[in-house]
């Protein structure tokens, strides 16, 4: 049986960068809509109780440096979830948090460790709070084949704990609150991902399966 916490896919590297002047402009300026706070604290706890798979594309564009591309899985079965990228695999299994990579030599698992950088969810825990970031909706569009609620995130000038790293963003979310689209701006980084197939009403066969690619031992003292 696998058990985690709802583990999302790290969009940002943590630096110490500066927010850029642009940023910080709007961020001034940035007004925040309580509507569009709850609509979207809405879509996100639907997602949070849904069992649900998606593919994403992903790209990373680095300041001065070249685009990469890639794909990730996303995979969600309350209160069991897991993410990778076909080389690396981060989880809680049976109460522990595990991270695996799977090297020339095989796959190998570490206990204790978790995803470099900040993720969505950094963001999200500020969404509530007026003086962290203001939410206003955005234009609606289809992603993964489906349509979707929008909303910009832009963090105000007051937000300079680390989390206000994550400048903006706008997130795309289907009405059972799974994200289908996601546009995140660093100081050092625009990262974004695109929902290319969502299966919906998950088992968990289709949990241990992307598990079992990695070879994950038990845990202490099972069996």
């Amino acid at each position: 049986m696998v058990t985690s916490a709802v583990v999302m896919v790290p969009l940002v590297v943590l630096t110490e960068a500066p927010v850029p002047e642009e940023t910080a402009r709007r961020s001034a300026s940035a007004v925040n809509d309580p509507e569009a706070v709850e609509a979207l604290a809405r879509l996100v706890e639907r997602g949070r109780r849904g069992s649900w798979l998606v593919e994403y594309a992903t790209e990373r564009s680095p300041v001065g440096g070249e685009t990469s591309a890639g794909r990730v899985i996303v995979a969600s079965l309350p209160p069991s979830s897991v993410v990778t990228d076909g080389r690396t695999l981060t989880a809680t299994i049976d109460g522990r948090s595990v991270t695996c990579v799977e090297p020339g030599e095989g796959p190998r698992c570490a206990e204790g460790a978790a995803p470099g950088g900040p993720d969505i969810r950094e963001m999200l825990g500020g969404v509530t709070r007026r003086d962290l970031y203001a939410v206003t909706r955005s234009r609606r569009r289809s992603a993964g084949g489906e349509g979707s609620a929008c909303f910009d995130l832009i963090a105000t000038e007051s937000n300079r704990v680390p989390g206000a790293l994550i400048h903006e963003a706008e997130l795309c979310y289907a009405r059972d609150g799974i994200l289908l689209a996601a546009r995140v701006e660093s100081g050092m980084t625009i990262d974004t991902r695109t929902a290319l197939r969502v299966e919906r009403d998950i088992g968990e066969d289709d949990l241990l399966g992307l598990v079992d690619e990695f070879g994950l031992p038990p845990s202490p003292g099972s069996g």
